[in-house]
């Protein structure tokens, strides 16, 4: 990184010029190596993928390695920001390698499940969502609400992962369906550079055969990978979608 170079940012403005693999750039959890450069706050950065592709001609980067990990140029507020989604792994979303053994990705989806699950439960003893009488999502909010003649009223911030499809039995990630940047999606996008990095076809391809319970197992790594404070499926439209959410922030409504 030169600090004579400088790139304007949409979000940040104008900052020194700072560079990532693509993994790192725009991934979660994907690992994050970079060169040891005295006075360097923001020194070029790579994954788990990348540094294993580098170790393999010897640690030199070359033309065609530069192509290969798909350099990516990012302010240094986007750097910082993609250090920290990725420097640090959750346990079992790394391996022994960068690509997870179908083994060592069984155990992460049952661990993230698990995992899931015990979030689920909590969020249902203190919020008892899944006892009201009725629930409304509100897109342009992003908000679940949940109302009942007797049960105190509740509401929840929601990002879509996916949906689900009995007629065609396909899962679709939110990322292929919505911008990436949409507000409605959060940060699901992260999730495909994950599942390339790591392995994981699911998360890395937009649509695929599934049954529904893939779809929740989706849903739970997300929340794993992500943060959250519960999941939701809702059907939408038409009788055969339904719609995976995670849930953050729950609240009583003001």
């Amino acid at each position: 990184m030169s600090d004579d170079e400088k790139v304007v940012c949409g979000r940040h403005g104008e900052t020194p010029v700072t560079y990532a693999c693509r993994h790192v750039a725009s991934g979660v959890a994907c690992g994050f190596h970079a060169e040891a450069v005295d006075g360097d706050e923001w020194p070029d950065a790579w994954c788990d993928s990348c540094d294993e592709l580098l170790a393999s001609v010897g640690g030199e980067w070359t033309d065609e390695t530069s192509e290969r990990a798909d350099i990516k140029l990012l302010c240094t507020h986007c750097y910082e920001q993609a250090r920290e989604r990725n420097r640090v792994v959750p346990p079992l979303a790394r391996g022994a390698r960068a690509r997870l053994t179908p083994e060592e990705q069984d155990r992460l989806f049952h661990h993230a499940t698990h995992v899931g699950q015990s979030k689920q439960e909590e969020a249902k003893r203190r919020w008892l969502f899944g006892e009201h009488a009725k629930w409304y999502y509100d897109n342009d909010a992003r908000t679940l609400s949940f109302s009942d003649p007797v049960l105190a009223p509740a509401i929840v911030n929601v990002t879509l992962v996916g949906s689900y499809s009995t007629r065609s039995a396909t899962f679709q990630w939110s990322w292929e369906l919505y911008d990436r940047d949409d507000p409605a999606i959060g940060r699901i996008a992260e999730l495909q550079a994950f599942g390339e990095v790591r392995g994981i076809e699911a998360l890395a391809t937009a649509c695929w055969d599934a049954e529904q319970v893939d779809a929740w197992e989706m849903a739970s790594l997300a929340g794993y990978l992500l943060g959250c404070d519960g999941m939701y499926r809702v059907p939408f439209e038409e009788d055969d979608l339904y719609w995976f959410m995670l849930l953050q922030s729950w609240r009583h409504p003001s």
